[in-house]
């Protein structure tokens, strides 16, 4: 998450940089693995929370009972061999990440990943909130 919120170009050029805060000193190389290692699902979990403060607060600071959601989607493409589940078209793969967007505050209410040929109509019907228009 440090090398996130900073922005490090690479594993290798942040070595230096997670010594300097506080980490202990190792290869890139196991830097990288131990990334790897890291199961998404405990980011997911942590951005849900974070954005279920942030949008509490914004909404009792404004006032607001109800806020405009926006709902879109975006598919990421790679070669077919990089995500072998998630085959889209051809010699592509895909994934698609549906979001919603509260058009009050900028920011993210909600993140749904799915493969690439998921439609997004059934999604956008998870992504509704009564607590917005």
């Amino acid at each position: 998450m440090h090398s996130a919120l900073g922005q490090w170009d690479s594993y290798r050029s942040g070595i230096g940089k997670a010594v300097k805060s506080g980490l202990m000193p190792v290869y890139y190389s196991t830097f990288s693995s131990k990334a790897g290692e890291v199961p998404y699902e405990l980011f997911k979990q942590l951005f849900h929370r974070l954005l279920s403060k942030c949008n509490r607060v914004t909404k009792r600071h404004l006032g607001i009972p109800k806020n405009l959601l926006l709902v879109d989607s975006t598919t990421i493409t790679v070669g077919k061999t990089r995500l072998p589940w998630a085959l889209f078209h051809g010699e592509r793969a895909g994934i698609k990440l549906h979001m919603a967007l509260s058009a009050g505050t900028e920011q993210p209410v909600q993140v749904i990943e799915t493969i690439g040929s998921a439609h997004d109509g059934p999604i956008g019907e998870q992504l509704a909130n009564k607590d917005y228009i």
